[in-house]
C-alpha cells in the first residue's frame, strides 16, 4: 500500500478475508500503560 491505502488479509479457521484501511498500528510489548503528552484531559476544550 501507500499512504492511506492499505490492504490486509486475514486469515483464521473460518478462512480468510481481506481489510482495505487507511491507517496501522503496530504495538509491540508488554506493558499496558499508555502515556499521552501533554495530558489528553489538558487538551479537551470544556
Amino acid at each position: 500500500g501507500y499512504v492511506g491505502n492499505f490492504l490486509t488479509r486475514v486469515k483464521s479457521e473460518r478462512g480468510s478475508s481481506e481489510i482495505k484501511h487507511g491507517a496501522t498500528v503496530i504495538a509491540v510489548g508488554h506493558f499496558e500503560v499508555i502515556l499521552v503528552d501533554p495530558p489528553l484531559p489538558e487538551r479537551i476544550p470544556e
